[in-house]
């Protein structure tokens, strides 16, 4: 099935080699705790712009502002 989780771990596993390792264990480490846990089991034609905005809401509620535009911005 093509969840979001599974194209998104697909995507960095592909991106590690143009990536520093920080850098990517990163991206990584803010998907794991911020986004898959409310869309990674979602099917990728099933997610809607609303929910990417709620997830970031999510993150800027606990004023971490800077991760939630990191994570709009992946």
């Amino acid at each position: 099935e093509n969840t979001f989780e599974k194209l998104a771990r697909e995507w960095f596993e592909r991106q590690r080699a143009v990536l520093t390792p920080k850098h990517a264990n990163a991206l990584v480490a803010r998907f794991e705790r911020d986004v898959f846990p409310h869309i990674g089991s979602l099917s990728v034609r099933d997610i809607k712009p609303t929910y990417i905005l709620e997830v970031c809401r999510k993150v800027e509620g606990r004023q971490a502002f800077d991760v939630a535009r990191r994570i709009k911005q992946t």
